[in-house]
């Protein structure tokens, strides 16, 4: 069944295995969880939990993580804690609407699809009233949430399947006065590389809509594999913070101890001849790194047939170079799975 994360302890004997803590909320925080399910049962049907100091204890004790490092991501953790609410009404000019996950379902589920209609939301704008799920939210955010927005910020994660170094962007509209405001709020944000997305976007994506609607769209990735890290996070938080001070959204920023920006790197995308896909179905092998320098037409990786052991390797391509910005987290692959893609760098 292997271990997850639960927020409470739904089965008996609901006690930690280690130091027998049971649902006891926190003294100081009023926290209860989070407690790891091992996925196991002992003592004939006794579930197996452990809290989540035990888990820490556990990996020191394993060498995993130095005592240092887990007393390091212990302070992480809780500062990261008491800063996920701490924007108040007072704070703020006007609002901010807030949607953790815009395709909950597909969130819920660890997808970018939904299990209620696999609908994939960046592919649904601008959405159908009456059709399934995905798309009746596409048409919520469309009709009646965007036109009462100055600004669209897209936070996404880079999905479980690829490995992004961190970037901000927006998509190159066509209507200057559009495009310069959502410029400024890439540089706002103070990502360490900024893209500037030159292919017009697919009709049928968020940044379609906000163009349509005469709205500045922001964009970007912060992370891969499924993954979440502080240095992620606090890099998000950061930079939202900095937009909403640009926007005048913010009253002031001094009290959220956000550092200054640093220096950007300047990068455009120009659409699909920058990706190199999976031709085939197999396990694929990359011979290049996040951040390398490549050359048009140079080896990405090669895609092999676990399967079918006597056939060769195929070697795959890319076709334009640049910086390699993006790369596959998982090992297989089917026909059309993008494996690298690169981004052209300006200055």
């Amino acid at each position: 069944m292997g271990v997850f994360l639960v927020e409470t302890m739904n089965q008996a004997p609901n006690s930690c295995m280690a130091c027998g803590k049971g649902i006891v909320p926190d003294g100081v925080t009023g926290k209860v969880g989070p407690f790891a399910n091992l996925g196991i049962d002992y003592n004939w049907g006794d579930s197996g939990y452990l809290c989540e100091d035990c888990v820490g204890k556990l990996a020191v004790l394993f060498d995993w993580i130095s005592p240092d490092t887990k007393r390091e991501l212990d302070r992480k953790i809780k500062k990261l804690e008491g800063l996920i609410h701490d924007l108040e009404g007072s704070d703020i000019r006007g609002r901010v609407i807030v949607m953790p996950a815009a395709n909950l379902p597909a969130a819920m589920a660890s997808a970018r699809v939904s299990p209620l209609d696999s609908g994939n939301l960046n592919r649904a704008f601008p959405g159908e009233p009456d059709a399934s799920p995905t798309w009746q939210i596409a048409h919520y955010i469309d009709s009646v949430l965007v036109p009462i927005c100055s600004a669209w910020l897209d936070l996404h994660s880079g999905g479980s399947s690829m490995d992004y170094l961190p970037f901000a962007g927006f998509y190159v509209s066509g209507d200057e006065v559009l495009d310069a405001r959502g410029e400024a709020i890439m540089l706002a944000f103070g990502a360490p590389r900024s893209v500037r997305v030159t292919a017009r976007p697919d009709p049928r994506l968020a940044a379609a809509t906000a163009h349509r609607r005469k709205i500045p769209y922001f964009g970007g990735e912060w992370g891969g594999g499924g993954s979440v890290s502080p240095d992620g996070v606090l890099l998000t938080r950061h930079g939202v913070l900095r937009v909403l001070a640009h926007l005048g959204v913010l009253r002031t920023i001094d009290r959220f101890d956000v550092p200054p920006a640093g220096k950007t790197q300047h990068l455009e995308w120009g659409g699909y001849d920058y990706y190199a896909f999976a031709p085939e179905a197999g396990l694929f092998e990359p011979v290049v790194r996040l951040g390398d320098r490549i050359k048009d037409g140079q080896l990405c990786g090669y895609v092999h047939f676990i399967e079918s052991p006597w056939r060769h390797s195929l070697p795959v391509h890319f076709k334009k170079g640049g910086f390699l910005i993006c790369q596959r987290h998982f090992g297989r692959v089917v026909p059309g799975d993008c494996v690298a893609h690169t981004v052209i760098e300006l200055r």
